[in-house]
């Protein structure tokens, strides 16, 4: 449901909306075939075969038809799913204020928020508490090894000022700036199907995953434009250019796309099972500010000595996506020449830029402790300058 307001005393420039909405999402993913994987319709075992014909598991013995028979016994890896499965639901709201700021201009002000339940997650309740000795014996369900419970009990919020200036065609000129700041936060990484972001460290512990959604950008800047130069023949200047040089300087366009944002977060674990646990990784522990760091190169992106291994058979105490990554800064510029054959038919030049001005869009750093790419950037996320050009024919 919505409304929109525009008072009289504005002199119909001014406009005042809201709406809010409850949306569902049907589960898409492989979550219901990861069931049939489970015994007894698939087993997974490892089973290392060699060549001493006195040995078990001597290659000669290895039979097709009983393909496990040379297993040893192994924990059965199991997947399971919440009988009370839910759908994914999305309550919308927002409220903005769009006000003409001058002919063919709107600039819009608006406060987006919504508040995401029943969303998917991966936990593992055959998760052993932290502590030493072999890890099997301690698990709650014997006989079983790795559990794999994904429910739908994860949820997510996210609230943000959006700001945009539109400029509609106009003296050859339209245009959108819009610029966003905004907070999202969420309590899972999703499941393993491809949603991002880490599993669960501490079973027993969910709020302890509470942090940034993977994909928080703090603040965003976009710019797209088109742009007629405004020269040749029926335009400002050259109006009654000949056609010679009409073909030269005339029926020239500009455009662009612009993007910048800040960087996304990321969780820093640990290159060991500290907790003895098995199942999941072990966040670091926290003694200082990450995110503060003198002379930041890709080779010293956030304070690495920030972070420390936990004591043995314990978790780590550093929350989940709590360092920032690198940003983006991308400009795709193009520049278009259009011939006019006649009234209907056109041939039109075009030489596209993607990273016009070749920014390294670096990746995200090491973020597993105490190895030697630790804090490093090795890698970008987007590729390096790409120039296009190409001739259309439009009738």
């Amino acid at each position: 449901m919505g409304f929109a307001y525009s008072p009289k005393f504005l002199h119909g420039k001014t406009v005042f909306r809201g709406a809010y909405g409850i949306f569902y999402q049907r589960e898409a993913a492989n979550t219901w075939i990861d069931i049939a994987i489970n015994v007894p319709f698939i087993r997974q075992t490892q089973i290392f075969l060699d060549k001493d014909p006195t040995s078990p598991f001597y290659f000669g013995n290895y039979n097709l038809q009983q393909p496990t028979a040379l297993a040893p016994p192994k924990p059965l890896l199991v997947f399971s799913m919440d009988p009370n499965w839910r759908d994914g639901m999305v309550q919308q709201w927002n409220f903005n204020l769009q006000q003409e700021v001058a002919h063919n201009m709107v600039l819009q002000v608006a406060y987006v928020g919504n508040h995401s339940s029943h969303l998917a997650r991966e936990t593992v309740p055959n998760q052993p508490l932290p502590g030493p000795g072999p890890v099997q014996p301690r698990r709650p369900y014997q006989g079983f090894g790795t559990i794999y419970g994904l429910d739908t009990n994860a949820d997510a919020n996210y609230n943000g000022l959006q700001i945009q200036l539109e400029k509609r065609y106009s003296s050859g000129l339209e245009f959108i700036t819009a610029y966003t700041f905004s907070k999202c936060i969420d309590n899972s990484g999703g499941t393993f199907v491809g949603e991002g972001g880490v599993r669960f460290q501490d079973n027993n512990n969910f709020r302890g995953m509470r942090g940034l959604c993977a994909q928080d950008s703090r603040q965003r800047f976009s710019e797209s434009f088109v742009y007629d130069m405004p020269f040749g023949r029926g335009r400002h200047f050259g109006r009654t250019m000949n056609r010679a040089a009409d073909l030269l300087v005339g029926g020239w366009q500009v455009n662009g796309i612009i993007t910048l944002r800040s960087g996304q977060p990321f969780t820093v674990t640990t290159p060991t099972d500290v907790s003895n646990t098995a199942d999941g990784p072990t966040f670091a522990d926290l003694v200082g500010n990450p995110n503060s760091v003198a002379n930041q190169s890709i080779y010293n992106w956030f304070n690495k000595s920030a972070f420390t291994l936990p004591q043995p058979y314990h978790f780590g105490n550093s929350g989940r996506n709590i360092v920032i990554g690198p940003g983006l800064n991308n400009w795709d510029l193009s520049m278009f020449k259009s011939f006019h054959i006649d009234e209907q038919r056109q041939l039109q030049f075009r030489a596209e830029t993607f990273n016009t001005f070749n920014h390294a869009q670096f990746g995200f750093p090491g973020s597993t402790l105490n190895t030697p790419q630790f804090g490093i950037i090795s890698g970008t996320s987007k590729d390096p300058r790409d120039v296009q050009l190409s001739l259309k024919f439009l009738w």
